[in-house]
């Protein structure tokens, strides 16, 4: 079932949040949190505030659930909505997952690396 649990500082996260149902992120004050980026690769969906650059990352109701900033009933209401809603977790997991991979995927980070080279090689002044 679904539960809480506070374990304190952890040598290596990873195994922690790949066992997770949710990560929920209430905080109001954030950039571009990696503890995001770094659930959803594991294919664990998000519960966060609309803060910094969050938004930019989940789709809401899609790859995870965002939720308007201080709004913390909001807030309560999705996550009810949620730990109700099992099914859904599973949906949106898979979709995190896929939208990491798609955005920040190996394959597209180096395509995006070959690309920055062929933009500088057909720049003009530089030597071929």
């Amino acid at each position: 079932g679904l539960g809480v649990r506070f374990e304190g500082y952890c040598e290596n996260p990873f195994e922690w949040m790949q066992s997770f149902n949710l990560l929920i992120l209430p905080s109001r004050y954030e950039g571009l949190p990696l503890t995001i980026l770094e659930a959803m690769s594991l294919g664990t969906p998000v519960l966060a505030m609309s803060t910094g650059s969050i938004g930019e990352i989940i789709e809401d109701g899609k790859n995870g659930w965002i939720v308007k900033n201080g709004d913390y009933e909001g807030f309560i209401r999705k996550l009810d909505y949620i730990v109700s809603n099992r099914k859904i977790l599973d949906e949106v997991s898979r979709e995190a997952s896929r939208s990491m991979e798609e955005r920040f995927g190996k394959r597209n980070y180096i395509e995006g690396i070959k690309e920055m080279y062929k933009e500088l090689y057909n720049r003009k002044g530089i030597p071929t």
